[in-house]
């Protein structure tokens, strides 16, 4: 997240680097290893409006393990604006 790889130490003294889960231009994923039966968590959201802004992407998401196929829902951010989507993968249909 940092022009300079060495101020990221500045921070996180345990070389944890922050980087989000996948990123290609314009487009910034997180990846959740839990269900979001609740919805997203304010956490979740904070951490991946940072990434997009830091990355100037205007395309941001989530991706996480769902018992039911979903359509994808999408939200447009106020300020700078960009687009975030939530994606439920099916995971007992993979499973099958």
């Amino acid at each position: 997240m940092f022009a300079k790889s060495e101020d990221e130490d500045l921070f996180d003294r345990n070389s944890r680097h922050l980087y989000p889960d996948f990123w290609k231009e314009n487009y910034i994923i997180d990846a959740k290893y839990k269900r979001l039966w609740k919805g997203v968590g304010r956490e979740d959201l904070y951490q991946l409006v940072t990434y997009m802004h830091c990355m100037k992407a205007d395309n941001g998401g989530f991706v996480y393990p769902s018992d039911i196929d979903c359509n994808p829902q999408c939200y447009k951010l106020a300020g700078y604006e960009g687009y975030i989507k939530v994606f439920g993968v099916n995971v007992k249909a993979r499973m099958q």
